[in-house]
C-alpha cells in the first residue's frame, strides 16, 4: 500500500519533468483510438482542486475541440478506475472547431442507434460551467458564442445529460436534456431553442426578415421506436407542428441506418422569400417513411406532400448519388388562379 502511495505522489511532485504523472494519467485515459487528449499545465496535483491551462482535443486532422483555463474539483483517485467523477468543471473558454471526424471502423445493431457511444472512462460531473463557448463557423454554418451550464453522467452504457446555453450576442437560451438507458429501454430527449429577432437560427436557416423563433422537440421511447413532438414558432405565430418518428432501418436483423416517419402540419410560407410564398399558401402538410441505410441511398415510401400548388403522392428511391432509381408518384402542380408557378431554385435533392 505504502508503494502505490509513493507511486502515485512522487511523480505528481515532481518538478523537473515536462509533464506530471497525473498529467500523463489524464491523457491516457481520456485518449482513443482516433482521438488524443493532450493536458498542459496541470496545477494543484496533489489537491481536490486542480486548475488546467489548456486540454486539447484532437483526432486524425488535428485538434477539434480546445479548454481553456479550467477549474476542476474531483476525486484523482476515480481515475484509477476509469472514472473523470467532479463535483465541479469550470472553464473560461471552450472552443469547438469543427465536428470530430467519424469512425468509420466501428459497427452497430439495432440497438446501437438510441445508444450511447463508448468512452475510454466514464464521466459524472455535477455541475459544469463555461464563461464562453465558441462554436466556429465549420461546426453549423455561423460562428456563435454561448455561456453554459449544465451536468453530465454518462458510465456503464447510461447518459443522463441537461445543459443550458445563452447566446451571448443575442437574446437567445438553448436547452438540451437527454436520458438514455444502456439497454435501449428507455430514451428521453429535450431540446429548446429560444431566441429573439435576428438570432443564430434564423441566420442559418436565412429566413426572411429573421424574426424571432421558439422550436421545441421532446422525445420518449426506446430503441425501438422514438416518438418526438415538433413546435415551431416564428414572431410568436404558429409554423410548423406534428410528429417525428425515429427507429433502426433493420435488415436481417442488423442495424442498417435508420428509419424516420414524418408526420408535419404548418405554415411555411413565411420561411421563403414573398415570391415563394404563394406556392406553399397558408397550409402545408407532409407525410412520408423514409429508409436511410448505411450506402447513401434514400428509399421513400407512403408519401403525401400538400402545398397550395403541389400534390405529390407516392414513393421513390434515390442512389447514394441522390440520382433517382425508381420513380411512383402521383403529383399535381397548379396555381388556382392559373397564373404560372414559381418553382423553388434553391431546392436540390
Amino acid at each position: 500500500m505504502m508503494l502505490s502511495i509513493l507511486v502515485w505522489v512522487a511523480p505528481a511532485t515532481a518538478q523537473e519533468t515536462e509533464k506530471s504523472y497525473l498529467e500523463n494519467l489524464l491523457e491516457s485515459s481520456l485518449s482513443s483510438p482516433g482521438m488524443q487528449v493532450s493536458v498542459i499545465g496541470l496545477k494543484g496535483a496533489l489537491s481536490s482542486s486542480a486548475k488546467i491551462e489548456k486540454i486539447d482535443f484532437s483526432d486524425t486532422t488535428g485538434v477539434w475541440l480546445s479548454i481553456e483555463n479550467a477549474e476542476l474539483n474531483w476525486t484523482r483517485s476515480a481515475l484509477l478506475r476509469k472514472r473523470i467523477k467532479a463535483e465541479m468543471l469550470s472553464a473560461d473558454k471552450i472552443t469547438i472547431f469543427r465536428k470530430p471526424a467519424s469512425n468509420t471502423q466501428s459497427t452497430s445493431t439495432a440497438a446501437d442507434t438510441f445508444r450511447v457511444p463508448e468512452l475510454p472512462v466514464s464521466v459524472n460531473i455535477q455541475n459544469i460551467s463555461a464563461k464562453e463557448l465558441v462554436l466556429e463557423e465549420p461546426v453549423f454554418g455561423l460562428a456563435t458564442r454561448l455561456q453554459l451550464a449544465g451536468n453530465i453522467d454518462i458510465a456503464n452504457g447510461n447518459m443522463n445529460v441537461s445543459l443550458t446555453a445563452k447566446n451571448l450576442d443575442n437574446e437567445g437560451i438553448f436547452e438540451l436534456e437527454t436520458i438514455l438507458h444502456g439497454d435501449g429501454k428507455a430514451v428521453f430527449i429535450h431540446m429548446k431553442a429560444e431566441e429573439a429577432a435576428n438570432g443564430v437560427i434564423a441566420n442559418i436557416l436565412d429566413i426572411p426578415d429573421k424574426p424571432s423563433v421558439l422550436a421545441t422537440v421532446d422525445g420518449k421511447g426506446t430503441y425501438t421506436a422514438l416518438i418526438t413532438d415538433v413546435h415551431v414558432k416564428t414572431n410568436g405565430s404558429d409554423r410548423l407542428n406534428g410528429q417525428v418518428i425515429i427507429a433502426p432501418n433493420v435488415v436481417d436483423e442488423q442495424a442498417d441506418g435508420v428509419q424516420v416517419a414524418v408526420d408535419l402540419i404548418g405554415d411555411l410560407a413565411p420561411f421563403f422569400l414573398s415570391k415563394y410564398q404563394d406556392f406553399f399558401g397558408k397550409s402545408n402538410h407532409l407525410k412520408a417513411v423514409a429508409k436511410l441505410p448505411e450506402s447513401g441511398e434514400i428509399f421513400i415510401s407512403g408519401l403525401d406532400l400538400q402545398t397550395d400548388a403541389l400534390a405529390v403522392k407516392g414513393a421513390l428511391a434515390l442512389a447514394a448519388d441522390h440520382t433517382p432509381t425508381r420513380i411512383n408518384l402521383v403529383s399535381r402542380l397548379k396555381n388556382e388562379d392559373e397564373t404560372p408557378v414559381l418553382l423553388l431554385s434553391l431546392i436540390h435533392i
